[in-house]
């Protein structure tokens, strides 16, 4: 009987070689996202592609490529633009009427876009 007490002693101060219950964890923070890749770097702006911007008259303060409005000085060599389709609008100096026109830019390529301003038309009493 001691043996058997012993043997049971034995084990109970040995333990199993079983890996004990994993208890469900409470509480755990939730796994951290994953963050988004970097946006790739914009290629550089291709200096040849764009169009040089003519308009008479040459007073000229204003105007704008697809709706962003410019002051650049005309004539103006317009370069590093994205290639497509593009709309130029002149805001007239006064007694002109203004202008509107309508691009295509080719990569590595330079257009040439020429606007003559109508006059505006006399006022009647």
């Amino acid at each position: 009987m001691k043996a058997f007490l012993f043997a049971i002693a034995v084990l109970s101060a040995c333990g199993s070689n079983a890996p004990p219950p994993s208890a469900p964890v409470e509480n755990a923070a939730p796994p951290k996202p994953t963050p988004a890749p970097e946006p790739a770097a914009p290629l550089p702006a291709d200096m040849a592609t764009g169009f040089d911007l003519y308009v008479t008259p040459d007073t000229v303060t204003t105007w704008r490529i697809d709706g962003e409005a410019r002051t650049e000085r005309l004539p103006s060599r317009i370069r590093g633009i994205a290639t497509g389709h593009h709309s130029v609008e002149i805001e007239p100096p006064p007694g002109f009427l203004g202008a509107r026109a309508d691009i295509d830019v080719d990569a590595g390529k330079s257009h040439e876009l020429r606007l003559t301003l109508q006059p505006a038309p006399s006022a009647k009493p």
